[in-house]
């Protein structure tokens, strides 16, 4: 149920996004600027823009999307995107858990359920979205987090490391947590972020 492989843009219907608000010393900086992975990063502000970039990514390449890795910022619950290291809770720049919801609605803050959502349009029926910010399944508001996203969309399978993650080592590696619908397992994942022979 885990994910064994990052997919990469060149091989696979993936799209990798990173928070474009951090600065130039960040780790982030790294991943997106000085190598850490041989794809390309695209760079988003908000949920809005990663899923706008998704749509584009879409209509440029002429295909469904297998694949989003978002990398941010994280922590028990919440993946920044575009908030750098700043905590974000309005929903606009951060996918977080919310262990409260109002009747009818979403764990979610903010908008971030509604413009997540836009993104059936444009996966795959087997796509899968990993969330690569430090700790982001760790705990019960991990779970919620992940358990939340993959049912706006439609129990794909949504995963989030529960441990901090070190990009610059070249990999991910910890307890994967995943999620499909209300569904969660967890297993033991070293993701390489580069190019990999199969």
């Amino acid at each position: 149920m885990g994910l064994k492989r990052i997919p990469n843009p060149d091989d696979d219907a993936a799209l990798w996004v990173a928070d474009a608000n951090h600065p130039f010393w960040d780790a982030l900086s790294w991943v997106d600027t000085l190598g850490a992975s041989s794809y390309e990063m695209k760079p988003v502000v908000s949920v809005e823009s990663m899923v706008r970039t998704a749509q584009f990514d879409t209509i440029g390449n002429g295909r469904i999307l297998d694949f989003i890795a978002i990398f941010g910022h994280g922590t028990e619950g919440y993946q920044g995107l575009g908030c750098g290291r700043e905590y974000e809770t309005t929903g606009e720049r951060c996918l977080r858990f919310e262990q409260i919801a109002m009747r009818g609605g979403t764990h979610l803050s903010g908008a971030a359920a509604r413009k997540l959502s836009s993104l059936n349009g444009v996966l795959s029926n087997h796509a899968e979205l990993l969330l690569a910010g430090c700790s982001v399944g760790s705990g019960s508001y991990g779970s919620g987090l992940l358990t939340t996203i993959s049912s706006l969309l439609k129990n794909r399978a949504v995963h989030a490391f529960t441990n901090d993650v070190y990009w610059w080592t070249g990999s991910l590696i910890g307890t994967l947590k995943t999620a499909r619908g209300k569904v969660i397992a967890t297993s033991f994942a070293i993701l390489p972020l580069g190019k990999t022979e199969y």
